[in-house]
């Protein structure tokens, strides 16, 4: 009768997903829409603007699969780096890390936008604010400077800085001698280096009280910035200093312990995935925030518990999109209720500050974190006696949206420890 039967088959860009080593696990996505409910930026913005056709994290990757990297990259700044949509896949897809090799072939191919290109080296621009402080405080306090900083490198003059120390925790750590049973490489990162050393100085305190013999090994910063803007080699070559220095130390029996959540997500999560060698993969097995180092301590009976102060009252506390991958409990709660704090668990996701995306101005930047935090800083509001975080840029956010003063709780349990963290 002359009728022929023909299948077509559109695969519609699965086929160059496939052969993609970085975008092919894109193709166990099940479309069950986890990752756009836990995005911050998403639940803001919604589709119509984060998105084309496949909108929220997941949609990026698709997307420059199957309608073009252009239109990929031009909603791929949305994604602020929190890796919440990792999290919270039930497939465990890496997503972060798809839109950070998306957003490196824009930067390849673009350029750098230059409030990127500071933000992304933060850490040269705190080294240099510290050795100038306390002239750089009082210059970056004053409001024709601030209009000059928005204007010409792109720096909300809403947004708060935090003060910067001409002492630094290294500096005070170069005359300290440590002793201690177990060993444990501290990694400082840039905010208890150069803002608040007194963080670092109550970390070091905890471990030692905890018979730990600390050191501080040669380090850069973790590199986050880098890979939240795109700026991926420049965040292997941090990755590999900081993989090579830690290393000897681990093969010598040290535990590397991190007391800023970002920080111990890229030496367990992310530096893998950069390098994807023995050495990395031996740091992120060896690497710990530091609450939940202690936390493994008192599992094993050496957590001391000998408390000169105990609080009392009730604490707000906000946990850090970068520790809710480190551990399935909460050992920052457990730890404040042993001082004797009834712990409120304040959880709406992202702060909204994601490291420096909150510092940026405008739309893509300070409005938009300020969006993200309405419900957070809210609650921040309510009678509590301390408020507390691990995350050095979550309290500057929460600090800048409540009106409160916000904690790390590290500082919290030295003083309940009765240790001194004077510089």
């Amino acid at each position: 009768d002359g009728r022929q039967f023909h299948i077509i088959i559109l695969d519609n860009g699965r086929i160059r997903m496939k052969e993609d080593p970085l975008l092919k696990d894109a193709l166990n996505c099940i479309r069950c829409g986890a990752c756009m409910n836990v995005c911050p930026t998403y639940k803001i913005v919604g589709g119509h603007v984060f998105g084309h056709i496949y909108p929220g994290p997941i949609g990026i990757p698709w997307t420059d699969k199957i309608h073009g990297f252009e239109e990929a990259a031009s909603f791929s700044p949305l994604c602020i780096s929190c890796g919440l949509c990792e999290h919270a896949c039930p497939v465990d897809i890496d997503i972060p890390m798809m839109i950070a090799s998306i957003k490196h072939r824009d930067v390849e191919i673009n350029g750098q936008f230059k409030i990127n290109r500071i933000l992304g080296d933060s850490d040269t621009t705190a080294r240099m604010l510290s050795s100038t402080s306390p002239f750089s405080n009082w210059f970056l306090r004053r409001r024709f400077i601030r209009q000059m900083i928005e204007k010409f490198i792109g720096i909300d003059r809403r947004r708060p800085l935090p003060r910067f120390h001409r002492k630094t925790f290294e500096g005070w750590f170069h005359n300290h001698v440590s002793k201690g049973e177990k060993k444990v490489a501290y990694f400082v990162d840039t905010f208890a280096n150069y803002n608040d050393p007194e963080i670092g100085i109550a970390a070091v305190n905890i471990l030692e009280k905890n018979n730990s013999r600390v050191v501080l090994p040669k380090q850069k910063s973790s590199g986050m910035p880098y890979i939240s803007y795109g700026d991926l080699d420049s965040a292997k070559k941090v990755a590999e200093f900081n993989v090579n220095q830690l290393t000897p130390l681990i093969e010598e029996g040290f535990e590397v312990v991190a007391t800023e959540p970002t920080a111990a997500y890229c030496l367990t999560h992310i530096y893998p995935s950069l390098l994807g060698n023995r050495d990395s993969e031996l740091v992120s097995t060896h690497s710990h925030e530091l609450f939940g180092y202690l936390m493994n301590l008192h599992k094993k009976g050496e957590f001391c518990n000998e408390f000169g102060h105990k609080y009392y009252g009730k604490v707000g506390y906000h946990q850090p999109c970068h520790s809710k991958p480190l551990l399935s409990e909460k050992p920052v709660v457990e730890v404040m209720k042993m001082i004797g704090l009834d712990v409120e668990i304040i959880d709406h996701g992202c702060c909204g500050m994601a490291g420096t995306f909150g510092l940026k101005k405008g739309l893509e930047g300070y409005d938009l974190s300020m969006e993200i935090g309405k419900e957070l800083f809210n609650d921040f509001k309510g009678d509590f006696e301390f408020n507390i975080t691990e995350s050095s840029v979550c309290k500057l956010h929460i600090e800048n949206g409540s009106g409160k003063i916000v904690n790390h709780p590290a500082e919290l349990l030295s003083k309940s420890y009765q240790l001194e963290t004077n510089i």
